[in-house]
């Protein structure tokens, strides 16, 4: 029987006797082969998906089976496997797509953008998003949510791209508008500022490249720091004034307190710049830019676009 050969796991043979049934004994075959399906996925799961799939082939109206190889897909973080899946299932069901193939298919898009944005993998969120939208899978919705993460990442052109299409009147019309109303103040808080500076990033730091004594250096941006520091070695011009003792993240250390002739970042240059002195061993670095250098401009440090916005002081 045919129940008998799934017990002896005898798949092809099972399904032979499929072909050839009755419509009374495809329903009884139907709930067989779903008990078959879900005792065996998780003990043989690539043996198991392969059967699925193939009878799938054979009953492409099939809903419950497909379904509940989606549902293990997302159970297993194989989201793209899932959304896949259950968009194959929407197109081949077209108009007489059930709710649970809707259902399902938002509530795993919903899991694999969460899961994406924990994880910050924000080029692949977007390419996601971007692919959702071009299918025209509620596009309003989904335009909204990759607009939101253009704008965490300052990316304003992008938002303002994506905006232009949600109709003022629709239920994201609101949040449109004030996603954009949130752009112009923001545009005019960095019209402000005369100097755009571009940051180099250091592991979890940042750093930019100047000028001390018409020396290149390196340093590491430091708002924590009362003093512009750098490493002893590196600008012998330096006019040592006094000792002092500096408190840094590893204790005190004992510095030469200097007084360098310019600083110069690209057109702005300080005059009699106030910098410290010691013995400074980082691989990408040559020492930190400290508030004595910050407390003399309005300053902004963009962090997703790696950039320093600077406006002199009146």
């Amino acid at each position: 029987s045919f129940q008998s050969l799934l017990d002896q796991d005898n798949f092809s043979d099972a399904m032979a006797l499929y072909m050839e049934a009755d419509n009374e004994q495809l329903s009884e075959y139907q709930l067989a082969l779903k008990a078959y399906f879900y005792d065996r996925i998780n003990r043989f799961p690539k043996k198991t998906i392969e059967q699925i799939l193939y009878y799938m082939e054979i009953e492409p109206q099939s809903e419950d089976i497909p379904l509940y190889l989606a549902k293990y897909y997302s159970e297993k973080g194989e989201f793209e496997k899932a959304i896949k899946l259950l968009l194959e299932l929407q197109e081949t069901h077209q108009e007489g797509s059930s709710k649970s193939i809707s259902h399902d298919l938002n509530s795993t898009i919903e899991s694999y953008i969460e899961r994406l944005t924990k994880a910050k993998e924000f080029t692949k969120l977007i390419s996601f998003l971007e692919d959702i939208i071009s299918k025209n899978l509620k596009s309003e919705k989904y335009s909204i949510r990759l607009a939101e993460l253009y704008y965490n990442l300052d990316n304003y052109e992008k938002v303002q791209e994506l905006l232009e299409y949600i109709d003022s009147d629709s239920t994201y019309g609101a949040k449109a508008q004030t996603m954009l109303q949130n752009i112009e103040l923001r545009e005019k808080e960095l019209a402000q500022y005369t100097h755009k500076i571009p940051l180099i990033k250091i592991d979890s730091h940042y750093s930019i490249n100047l000028t001390i004594n018409q020396i290149p250096v390196t340093l590491l941006l430091d708002t924590g720091a009362s003093y512009t520091f750098i490493d002893s070695e590196k600008v012998p011009s330096l006019v040592i004034e006094k000792e002092i003792l500096l408190n840094t993240a590893g204790g005190e250390i004992v510095a030469n307190l200097c007084q360098a002739e310019s600083l110069t970042i690209e057109d702005i240059e300080l005059k009699d710049f106030t910098v410290t002195t010691a013995p400074f061993k980082d691989r990408g670095a040559d020492g930190l830019l400290g508030m004595n250098f910050f407390e003399q401009f309005n300053f902004k440090i963009d962090q997703n676009r790696s950039l320093l916005y600077l406006a002199e002081k009146n």
